[in-house]
């Protein structure tokens, strides 16, 4: 990747989209948690070397370093969905 300096003044952003290699659902959880392995080498582990100084992602996203948060929320929710899930179809059958 190559990121090249701009003299915008308004909010700059880099989004990462990731998608299913089968085109399948990204809400499976191994799936998603991969999606947060990529997400967390992202947040914490990604630099970008200009002029000689290493910037992180925490050294640049200022309010928005949270904003991923509730993807984390969402983990604890698709656990929760296939562990019901898979409750109530041993108890129909």
């Amino acid at each position: 990747m190559q990121f090249r300096g701009t003299k915008w003044t308004y909010t700059q952003r880099f989004v990462a989209l990731i998608r299913a290699a089968e085109g399948g659902d990204m809400l499976r959880p191994e799936l998603f948690d991969r999606a947060l392995e990529v997400h967390k080498y992202l947040s914490e582990s990604f630099s970008v070397v200009v002029d000689g100084r290493a910037y992180h992602h925490s050294d640049l996203c200022k309010q928005y370093c949270d904003v991923n948060k509730a993807l984390y929320v969402l983990k604890v929710n698709i656990i929760a969905f296939f562990s019901l899930s898979s409750y109530y179809r041993r108890k129909r059958d």
